[in-house]
């Protein structure tokens, strides 16, 4: 589900902030808002999952989604789109975090790693094919059509997990849901040095690409006067670790280096 709201933020703020008449910064908060909620639930999801089953947590947060993904499609004002973006971002994550959980319930070993390598492959395409169809259905259809299509994506997945996903958890194996012991385990990881180490390197990363993703269009679009698809192609090629437009213009200028 991180794919999805990818393709929302590269190129929002501006069509949204005339439409509602609201400053960019408000905007910009609707991501805020949808990442709070986001690494919050991100801790329970597991459990949830560990102590009511893989299935449930599943079908349940597409539901949530989807009723959230309506919301942002129909809001009315900024502060109806930022409930209903905190509303994605407490189910969104269950994909990610339950998802690896069924692959390890499943398969272990080489095939475990190979599931899982398709998984971050997946993932890492994201960047790249999220802003050229962001930027494609902001100019022909408007904004809200953004989460109109997110929406019949996201009921195309509940239709197939409803009717496919197996539950891979056993009620034998199942794990009840006690707060005071996750709290103390989670606590215990994080004062781990070497886990927090780590868990530094991921977090400030995930955060300078966050950061990017709130301040490149202002910047790009606003300040440098590049349109929606120059500005969905420039981050294509970005963020998918492709060579950046100096290289390519120097390239086809026949230089040999990069830049």
């Amino acid at each position: 589900m991180i794919a999805r709201r990818r393709i929302e933020y590269r190129i929002l703020p501006d069509p949204i902030g005339r439409e509602f008449d609201v400053p960019p910064i408000a905007v910009q908060q609707t991501l805020s808002a949808y990442l709070f909620a986001y690494a919050f639930m991100m801790l329970w999801h597991g459990a949830l999952s560990d102590a009511l089953g893989r299935r449930p947590i599943v079908l349940a947060s597409l539901v949530v989604y989807a009723f959230a993904t309506l919301g942002c499609a129909i809001s009315g004002n900024i502060e109806s789109l930022w409930l209903f973006r905190i509303l994605q971002g407490l189910s969104a994550g269950a994909g990610l975090v339950v998802g690896r959980a069924i692959v390890r319930d499943r398969f272990q070993g080489h095939e475990a790693q190979r599931l899982m390598s398709q998984i971050t492959l997946v993932f890492g395409m994201a960047p790249a094919v999220a802003p050229v169809m962001g930027g494609a259905m902001l100019n022909l259809f408007g904004w809200r059509s953004i989460f109109w299509m997110l929406l019949a994506l996201v009921i195309g997945v509940f239709i197939w997990a409803a009717s496919s996903l197996p539950e891979t958890h056993p009620r034998a194996a199942r794990q009840p849901l006690r707060p005071r012991a996750l709290w103390h385990n989670y606590k215990t990881v994080v004062l781990h040095p070497e886990f927090a180490l780590l868990a530094s390197i991921l977090a400030l990363n995930f955060a300078g690409f966050f950061i990017y993703i709130a301040g490149a269009p202002g910047f790009l679009i606003d300040l440098l006067g590049v349109s929606t698809w120059g500005f969905a192609w420039l981050t294509s090629r970005k963020l998918s670790g492709g060579s950046s437009p100096a290289t390519t213009i120097h390239t086809r200028s026949g230089w040999s280096e990069s830049v």
